[in-house]
């Protein structure tokens, strides 16, 4: 008895083991990206309109932005 307990208990723990390591798989995608020497309204997105920068606009319009 104890050792078909035990059976099942190994069967159901060898099922769980591929799906934990795709749960560990599906990390985040984090890009920080920091500018140095910059002012904070130096880019279009912060509110400057005299220069365009539609690259890091994009970049701020489809993730986060801190300001």
């Amino acid at each position: 008895m104890d050792l078909s307990k035990n059976i099942i208990g190994i069967l159901s723990l060898t099922a769980l083991v591929p799906s934990l390591a795709e749960a560990q798989k599906k990390q985040p995608n984090v890009l920080f990206i920091m500018t140095d020497q910059q002012r904070w309204d130096a880019l279009q997105c912060a509110g400057n309109r005299e220069i365009k920068t539609p690259n890091m606009d994009r970049i701020a319009r489809e993730g986060v932005q801190f300001v």
